[in-house]
C-alpha cells in the first residue's frame, strides 16, 4: 500500500508541470506584457513556453523579422483578437507590426516592435569574477566560478558585484631634508612620523586600468602592513596627492630610517622627481582634505583606511586617470617617539605588499532619453548625472522611442488664413473649391518640418467665413 501511494503522489506532481503562457497586450503602437498605462516591458520566457498576443485596440500584426529561427505573421485586430505561439528555440526574437513598424534587415525591428527572449530551461544570469554577466545554467555558472542569480534572471537587469585587490605600482619615503637629497625608492619599508632626524612621510600609488567607467564603486580599502610601531597608538592619515612623483633606484641601509642618496627620478622632500622637478610645497603637494584616518598601535597586522572620501578619490581617478597620483601617509610629526613603519612593495614577503581593495558593481544599462529626443544606453546613475530620463533596465533605445521635450507656450497659436471663394463673396453666398494637399510644415519651433495633410496648402485651415441665411457650397 505504501509503494502505491508514493507512485500516485509522484505521478500527481509530474502532471502539474506544464509550459507557461505569457500575455502580450497589443495597443496603440506598443507590444507589452503590461496593460496600457503600465511600463512597456518585453517578454522573457523559458524554452517550451508560449506567447499569447491579445488585441486591445487598433489594427496590427505580429510579424517575425526575416531570417529569425522562429517565423510567424498573424493579424491582431478586432476580428482576430488573439494569437498564441510556442517557442522552442533559445535566443532573442524580434518582431514588429507591419502597418506601424518595420524590419531593419539586420535581425532587429523598429517602430512598433518588440522582442521575445527565450531562455534555456534552468538558465539565468551568471556573474563571473570579472563582473561580466553571461546567461547559462547553474552548472555552467559554477564551472566558470561565477555566481548564479537563479533560473529566469536576465543579465539586462542584474548587477554583478566585483571585488578587486590591487598591488601598489610605486611607493617611496619623503625624508625631511633642507637639500632634498634623501629618498628610498627600492627600500623594503615605508615610514610615517618623526624619528629624531626629521619628519617622514610615505607616498603610495595604484594603477586603476581594469575598472570600467560604468562601474559603481561600493567600497574602497587602503591596506598597509605595519612591521614596526614605537610609542603609543596614534592616527595616520591618507591624503590625496596633487602632483605626480617618482620612484628612482635609491635604497637605504639598515632599518632605512635615515634614507639614502636620492637618484634621478626619485621623490624627495623638495622634489617630485629628483633633481629637476620640485613640489610647490616642501614635503609634497597634497589635498588639505583628509581622505581617511586609521589609528596605528601594535605591529604585525594589516591596517585599513576606508571612508566615503577615499571612495570619492578612486571614483575621480577612474573618471580622470591623469589625476591619479596616489596618497601621502602622515603620522605624528611633532613628537619623536611615535614612528610607524610599514612594508613597501619591495618587501620580501609578497603577502605584505601595500594593497588597494575596490568593491564595485557593473549595474544594468537601459535607454536614457534626453530633452532633444536623443537616446544613449547608460546606467541609471549615469543617466541621472547627465540630466536624462532613464527608461528602465534592459530597455533599448529602439524600444524607448525618445521624444523631444518641447517648451510649452513658446509659439503663438496658429491662426489659418481665410479661404477665397471661386465665386460669390467671403462671408456671404459663395462657392468654394478646396483641395486636400500634402506638405511639410513646422508644427513647433523646436521641431523639424513634418509631413502633414491639409487643405489648399495649409494646416490647419483655411477658414470659411459664413453667416446665417447665406448659401455656402464646397467642392472638396
Amino acid at each position: 500500500m505504501r509503494k502505491t501511494f508514493l507512485f500516485l503522489f509522484i505521478l500527481s506532481l509530474t502532471c502539474t508541470v506544464k509550459a507557461t503562457v505569457i500575455n502580450i497586450y497589443v495597443y496603440n503602437t506598443e507590444f507589452s506584457i503590461n496593460m496600457p498605462g503600465g511600463q512597456v516591458v518585453q517578454a522573457v520566457i523559458t524554452q517550451g513556453d508560449s506567447i499569447r498576443w491579445l488585441w486591445v485596440q487598433g489594427g496590427h500584426t505580429t510579424t517575425a523579422v526575416v531570417g529569425s529561427p522562429e517565423q510567424w505573421n498573424q493579424p491582431i485586430n478586432s476580428n482576430n483578437t488573439t494569437y498564441t505561439r510556442q517557442f522552442n528555440n533559445v535566443g532573442v526574437f524580434w518582431y514588429y507590426c507591419i502597418p506601424h513598424g518595420s524590419d531593419n534587415g539586420d535581425g532587429t525591428a523598429s517602430g512598433m516592435s518588440g522582442t521575445i527572449t527565450v531562455l534555456a530551461v534552468g538558465s539565468g544570469a551568471c556573474c563571473l569574477p570579472n563582473g561580466v554577466c553571461m546567461t547559462t545554467t547553474e552548472g555552467g555558472c559554477n564551472t566558470e566560478n561565477g555566481f548564479f542569480h537563479g533560473p529566469g534572471t536576465l543579465c539586462d537587469t542584474t548587477s554583478c558585484e566585483v571585488s578587486m585587490e590591487l598591488i601598489a605600482i610605486k611607493d617611496n619615503i619623503l625624508y625631511e631634508s633642507a637639500t632634498g637629497s634623501l629618498s628610498n625608492a627600492l627600500g623594503v619599508h615605508l615610514y610615517t612620523g618623526n624619528n629624531n632626524s626629521g619628519k617622514r612621510r610615505a607616498v603610495v600609488a595604484f594603477s586603476l586600468p581594469s575598472i570600467p567607467n560604468s562601474a559603481e564603486i561600493q567600497n574602497v580599502q587602503l591596506k598597509l602592513y605595519c612591521n614596526s610601531s614605537t610609542g603609543t597608538t596614534i592616527p595616520v592619515t591618507a591624503q590625496k596627492l596633487l602632483q605626480d612623483w617618482g620612484e628612482g633606484t635609491s635604497q637605504a641601509n639598515g632599518n632605512e630610517g635615515s634614507g639614502a642618496n636620492a637618484t634621478a627620478g626619485d621623490a624627495t622632500w623638495l622634489h617630485e622627481f629628483y633633481n629637476t622637478s620640485f613640489w610647490n610645497t616642501t614635503g609634497g603637494d597634497f589635498s588639505t582634505t583628509v581622505s581617511a584616518t586609521t589609528n596605528i598601535s601594535a605591529p604585525g597586522i594589516f591596517y585599513i583606511w576606508s571612508s566615503p572620501q577615499l571612495k570619492s578619490d578612486v571614483e575621480n581617478w577612474i573618471n580622470t586617470p591623469a589625476t591619479n597620483f596616489g596618497w601621502i601617509m602622515r603620522g605624528d610629526e611633532v613628537t619623536t617617539s611615535n614612528t610607524k613603519r610599514f612594508s613597501s612593495r619591495q618587501t620580501n614577503t609578497a603577502s605584505n605588499f601595500p594593497r588597494l581593495v575596490i568593491d564595485y558593481i557593473l549595474p544594468p544599462t537601459g535607454a536614457c532619453c534626453f530633452a532633444n529626443g536623443s537616446c544613449q544606453t547608460l546606467t541609471g546613475t549615469q543617466c541621472a548625472m547627465q540630466g536624462g530620463d532613464y527608461q528602465g533596465d534592459g530597455i533599448s533605445c529602439v524600444e524607448a522611442a525618445c521624444s523631444i521635450q518641447l517648451t510649452p507656450y513658446l509659439d503663438p497659436l496658429p491662426i489659418p488664413g481665410v479661404a477665397l471663394p471661386q465665386s460669390g463673396t467671403a462671408g456671404g453666398a459663395a462657392h468654394y473649391r478646396i483641395e486636400m494637399t500634402e506638405q511639410f510644415q513646422q508644427l513647433h519651433s523646436q521641431l523639424p518640418p513634418t509631413r502633414v495633410w491639409g487643405y489648399n496648402g495649409s494646416y490647419p485651415g483655411p477658414l470659411i467665413e459664413a453667416f446665417r441665411d447665406s448659401l455656402i457650397t464646397v467642392q472638396w
